[in-house]
């Protein structure tokens, strides 16, 4: 055989060798190729200001000011009643506990998804890393 050939044949060998890993590898970005891109878009991100708006500790809002509303209420229609006025099984001190129960559970969510949004860019920021 041939050394001159086969060295061409070994050289040959690399050159496919190089061509196919390079082949293999896909480009970081290409431009125009917005499969790529979606590809490699987070799921969990979203584009609008409704779709990220933070409904959960929203919604934990509002029910604190309702059931603050409903305390006040309360407190409105039964000032100036006598105990035998009020209903048995209800009466207002058990009301206004109920409602501060509400509240209460309405303030922790707010403050634990606050706290969820506040960390979120970290871990976010951590992962990508």
């Amino acid at each position: 055989m041939d050394p001159t050939y086969a060295r061409e044949a070994a050289e040959q060998r690399e050159l496919d060798e190089k061509k196919a890993a390079s082949q293999s590898i896909r480009p970081v970005s290409s431009p125009g190729s917005n499969e790529d891109i979606e590809s490699y878009a987070d799921p969990s991100w979203a584009p609008g200001f409704w779709v990220r708006f933070p409904w959960l500790g929203f919604g934990a809002l509002v029910v604190v000011l309702i059931s603050s509303g409903a305390s006040v209420l309360t407190l409105m229609l039964s000032d100036g009643k006598s105990e035998s006025q009020w209903v048995k099984q209800l009466p207002p001190n058990v009301i206004l506990s109920q409602m501060n129960n509400v509240a209460s559970l309405g303030f922790a969510l707010a403050i634990g998804e606050q706290e969820v949004l506040r960390i979120l860019p970290i871990v976010a920021d951590f992962n990508h890393r």
